[in-house]
């Protein structure tokens, strides 16, 4: 059946209340076929994206061993402090993509790389500014003392 937003709503209906797992298998997957094909180094595997595609590289590193490195631009590593303290337009956002909070506190925590700092074993790069009103600089702050002792990293 023809929909007007096409691929647009087929993503929609496949990431509802599984953001943070259906959009990070794809891109796992995804990576994988490349190298399973020959079109990619699987050794060599690279994830980035910015705001919720900061988010999918910083998810995808934590909780995949496919990517060798990776950057995430102002990406939420928290989503309950997104949930807790996000803009009026984004405010209830969330509970479409992961679920209604506070009910499903634990879906948030379970889905924040966050609080998995130990899992990640790569090259990873975080960008975020000081002055960005909706990704707060204090979950890059938070993610850089939680990755101390892990992996090397710099803080500025």
């Amino acid at each position: 059946m023809f929909h007007p937003l096409g691929h647009l709503h087929s993503f929609n209906i496949h990431t509802l209340f599984r953001w943070g797992i259906a959009d990070i298998e794809d891109c796992c997957s995804g990576a994988q076929f490349l190298a399973d094909e020959g079109k990619a180094d699987s050794g060599k595997l690279l994830i980035d994206g910015g705001s919720a595609g900061g988010f999918a590289a910083l998810a995808a590193l934590t909780f995949h061993k496919v990517f060798s490195a990776g950057t995430s631009f102002y990406g939420v590593s928290d989503l309950e402090a997104l949930a807790k303290d996000t803009h009026k337009f984004e405010s209830r956002y969330l509970d479409t993509l992961i679920g209604p909070y506070p009910e499903d506190k634990k879906i948030y925590e379970e889905r924040s790389p966050i609080h998995y700092t130990e899992q990640l074993d790569c090259a990873l790069c975080i960008f975020q500014g000081s002055e960005d009103k909706v990704g707060k600089y204090y979950f890059v702050r938070s993610l850089s003392s939680f990755l101390e002792g892990y992996i090397q990293s710099f803080y500025n």
